[in-house]
């Protein structure tokens, strides 16, 4: 007979390749796809025409992989909170990887133009994320954030069944609530941070899931330090 713990270990197994090959590939390029619209917006008249990216809480690395192949002219580092694999220590993939607790990010004030966190925030609680948006402050002068608005129960639950098909099955906790407008704005003042930005409805899924999980639910937003006054990394306020 079969432990409990161990049927619970094979279904998160199950459901997370199930996602992994039939959600996962067209999510990473929409959101990717999204994300550099506003990477160009931002850092279009840098001088080198390098821009510095940071990926928190990276996941398997799959977006950035594809900004990456999108963008030249960048460099992403990627930060989350599981350890490498030893067996794959010397890949060039885990080459710009670093392994953090989740609350302090291992990298010096300002080290890199733009700081990006896809669908990590909702997960860290309210206080949590304020935690973790000052890290991405202080280490970067914009941030991108793509996260999820609930409007209510209904919304919830969607959200909430997509977390635990997309999350569940890599340990990823699903959280019990999520942010609505006037919780973000909160977060985003208390974390010292100012809007520049926000694009409310993105297209995430394809098909038949764009219908269940709508654009709706989905927001990109573009912060970056309060009474900064925006403009782009190569023009930094006075």
């Amino acid at each position: 007979m079969v432990r409990p713990v161990a049927r619970h270990g094979i279904l998160r197994k199950l459901i997370a390749e199930n996602n992994r090959g039939f959600v996962a590939p067209a999510r990473k390029t929409n959101i990717a796809n999204a994300l550099r619209r506003e990477i160009e917006q931002i850092g279009a008249r840098k001088a080198d025409g390098v821009v510095k990216i940071l990926d928190v809480g990276c996941g398997d690395m799959g977006i950035a992989e594809i900004l990456t192949q999108q963008m030249p002219g960048i460099e992403i580092t990627c930060v989350d909170t599981y350890a490498s694999p030893a067996n794959e220590a010397g890949s060039p993939k885990w080459k710009e990887y670093r392994q953090f607790d989740g609350r302090t990010l291992p990298f010096g004030n300002a080290e890199f133009d733009i700081s990006i966190c896809i669908d990590v925030l909702h997960h860290a609680g309210m206080e949590g994320a304020e935690t973790l948006l000052r890290e991405m402050l202080r280490t970067s002068r914009f941030q991108i954030v793509k996260d999820h608005f609930e409007t209510g129960l209904v919304s919830r639950t969607l959200l909430q069944l997509a977390d635990f098909y997309g999350n569940w099955g890599y340990g990823v906790n699903v959280p019990s609530e999520y942010f609505r407008e006037q919780t973000w704005r909160s977060v985003i003042t208390k974390s010292g941070l100012e809007e520049l930005r926000r694009i409310n409805s993105v297209r995430i899924h394809s098909q038949l899931l764009s219908v269940v999980f709508p654009s709706k639910l989905h927001f990109i937003s573009v912060v970056t330090r309060s009474g900064s006054g925006g403009g782009t990394i190569a023009e930094p306020s006075m």
